[in-house]
């Protein structure tokens, strides 16, 4: 009974002493995030996106994506961003196999949310809401305008080269990716862009 009874009160004694060091990293982290002034939390950019791809299906996009965004703190932060894309893209529908070429112009509103870890790398999530021309699938090469979504998730580097000013490269998959309406050639997206603090 006497164990029992000590090993209640040392579990209560390591269960405090836990608690307690976990609200005071807490309590640290949120004073270092109120330290950082206003103008350091939001930041400007963009992204600027090229792909090409050949063989059975064709696809070529050319995007351009100002973005803004918010520092919660040192390692979590999310931004708005709008996007136009120019997209030539082919689609093949099965049995069929007939070819549908669109040539047109993309854009829509994106939200992401970035985690850094280490000191230059990130893991990232984006939706994504794309007008864009699709075809109608209906046997013709008809085709009318639709919004698109996208989720990705994913991850980046980036290269401080001044001090307010850094590169990105992203590289992300798209979750939710629909061949047949989908503005890119394939669920992978890489992305590069700018950040001005």
């Amino acid at each position: 009974m006497n164990r029992l009874v000590l090993g209640f009160l040392l579990l209560i004694a390591i269960s405090n002493s836990v608690s307690a060091q976990y609200f005071e990293e807490e309590k640290k982290d949120k004073e270092e995030t109120e330290k950082i002034p206003l103008e350091d939390r939001v930041f400007f950019g963009g992204n600027f996106g090229l792909s090409f791809s050949f063989g059975d299906v064709e696809s070529q996009y050319i995007e351009v994506s100002p973005l803004v965004g918010y520092r919660f703190s040192e390692t979590f932060s999310g931004g708005l961003s709008l996007s136009y894309l120019y997209v030539s893209r082919e689609y093949i529908f099965l049995p069929s196999y007939n070819r549908v070429k669109l040539k047109n112009n993309t854009y829509g509103p994106r939200a992401f949310l970035r985690y850094r870890f280490l000191d230059n790398y990130f893991f990232q999530t984006e939706f994504e809401s794309l007008n864009t021309l699709v075809p109608l699938n209906d046997g013709t090469s008809n085709t009318g305008r639709d919004w698109v979504p996208g989720f990705f998730i994913g991850g980046g580097v980036t290269y401080p080269i001044g001090h307010n000013l850094s590169v990105n490269l992203v590289l992300m998959y798209n979750v939710i990716y629909d061949d047949n309406r989908s503005p890119y050639g394939s669920p992978l997206a890489s992305r590069g862009g700018i950040i001005v603090r």
